[in-house]
């Protein structure tokens, strides 16, 4: 299956010409990927790696959704959100990135996301990235970019 997507290359990403379905998210998905130096249009042999324990995983719905209350929880607790009944704990997915490599030993996707939980400064939802490191669910941030850096 990995080897069939196609990807088309802009200025250091490669991105895949239609969405993917990603069942470990159950979602369909454009794939973004940070080319690493001499690699451009499909996955260095380590991105491989990463995307395929990622892609391959059985299921993340519930370690989402655990570490989903903790990140509300943490933004309640500290100001930034105010807690509404209205809000839930489902993820309107956006797209996976896979940063370049070369710098780490561990294989790591990233995972974009909005949530429904409104921010008073902003009329739009809270955007959020998902970090996987080796497969797993490794924490949820505030979108930060943080998959355009090389790892």
């Amino acid at each position: 299956m990995i080897r069939t997507i196609i990807f088309e290359k802009e200025e250091g990403i490669s991105s895949t010409i239609s969405d993917i379905l990603i069942p470990s998210l159950g979602a369909t998905l454009p794939i973004w990927i940070y080319n690493e130096t001499g690699e451009a249009g499909f996955f260095s042999p380590k991105q491989e790696v990463a995307f395929e324990q990622f892609f391959y995983h059985n299921s993340y719905r519930e370690q989402l959704k655990e570490q989903l209350r903790n990140f509300y929880e943490e933004l309640v607790n500290e100001g930034e959100l105010e807690r509404k009944n209205t809000h839930h704990f489902e993820l309107d997915f956006e797209f996976v990135a896979i940063p370049s490599q070369c710098k780490t030993s561990k294989n790591i996707v990233y995972v974009g996301a909005f949530t429904n939980w409104d921010r008073e400064d902003s009329e739009f939802p809270l955007e959020v990235e998902i970090c996987f490191e080796e497969g797993e669910v490794m924490w949820i941030d505030e979108l930060h970019g943080n998959y355009i850096f090389p790892h």
